[in-house]
């Protein structure tokens, strides 16, 4: 396959890189592009080494796939130049993500709908937000079990997931803390990180809900296909480098047992469920492909309806560059 990483000097665009290598992905021909500013870098892969380009137009011709990283606004101008230049375009912006159209995939969950765009000479498939892809791998077999009626989830979301610019933020200001010394001045629209939550990520909405906490209403729904499926969402950020937490409340339409309950998370693709001492917390998950469920456990009122849990995963792996290339690696099968 000829490939393409947009935004190739980027964490997730690194995490790409890296999962290309560790899954023996078929790469023929491999175009590295970034920004002005990281024009001419130089990136080693498979033994050879690579320089980064900046987009122009035709940068995309003869490409099978091209992997966007490098946020919506550059998806919004160079995806669907890529996808009518003949490639299928992999998108981790929240560019696309809504649209009708577009298929929003999670291999273990809807890789059927990847067939919308199979067989066509181009075409866009959006990658669904870092949060909303842990949490519809665990109440994916649940509600093919026991039928969902509610979810209410809190995210604690990792500084890697704002960027490299905000780890290296955080570590400045929690060693200036540490030293007694003044942190760093920040922007007044920006709140300090440092041993501190923020419950807020992205602008606040009229019904007073945040960008990130929209995203995951939506996307689960979509991606569920339950556009009645009664959802919400706290986002936090927290001062962890890596790796997002949900705690998650489902009410189910049918009534299940503990035993039912991990069963059913046990079997699912993907999952990995942790009991008694062993918790998926974040830096455990830091690293790791799948995503892990723990702290299950009933609402004593509910009869075996209102379920409980922890769910983890490393935010830069399956939360962004494995599922994308999971995708790809769907695409391929499908094609051969």
């Amino acid at each position: 396959m000829n490939i393409a990483i947009v935004g190739a000097t980027g964490m997730v665009g690194q995490n790409f890189l890296q999962l290309l290598k560790e899954r023996s992905f078929p790469v023929t021909e491999l175009k590295l592009f970034s920004s002005k500013k990281n024009q001419g870098k130089k990136i080693s892969f498979r033994s050879q080494e690579f320089t980064t380009q900046s987009l122009q137009e035709d940068c995309f011709n003869n490409l099978d796939i091209a992997f966007f990283s490098a946020g919506e606004e550059v998806s919004q101008q160079w995806a669907p130049k890529a996808a009518q230049a003949g490639a299928i375009v992999i998108d981790n912006s929240s560019a696309f993500r809504m649209e009708k159209d577009t298929p929003l995939i999670v291999p273990e969950v809807n890789a059927d709908q990847i067939n919308q765009i199979n067989g066509k000479k181009g075409g866009i498939i959006a990658n669904p937000n870092c949060s909303t892809i842990q949490l519809v791998l665990a109440l994916k077999p649940l509600h093919l079990n026991f039928e969902l009626d509610s979810v209410h989830v809190s995210s604690y979301q990792s500084l890697s997931g704002a960027g490299r610019t905000a780890l290296e933020l955080l570590k400045k200001e929690s060693q200036d803390i540490l030293n007694k010394q003044s942190p760093v001045s920040l922007p007044s629209n920006e709140k300090s990180t440092a041993f501190n939550c923020i419950p807020q990520i992205g602008a606040i909405d009229e019904e007073g809900f945040s960008s990130e906490e929209a995203k995951l209403m939506k996307e689960t729904k979509k991606i569920l296909h339950l556009p009645h499926l009664k959802i919400t969402a706290t986002a936090v950020r927290v001062p962890t480098f890596n790796g997002h937490g949900e705690a998650v409340i489902t009410t189910f339409k049918k009534s299940a047992s503990k035993e039912e309950v991990i069963t059913a998370l046990t079997e699912a693709k993907g999952v990995k469920v942790l009991e008694s001492d062993h918790l998926p917390h974040q830096r455990f998950v830091s690293g790791r492909d799948d995503v892990y469920v723990g702290r299950i456990r009933a609402v004593p009122e509910e009869k075996g309806k209102t379920w409980m849990m922890w769910v983890a995963a490393d935010n830069l792996r399956k939360g962004a560059a494995l599922n994308g290339l999971q995708i790809a690696e769907t695409l391929v099968k499908q094609k051969n």
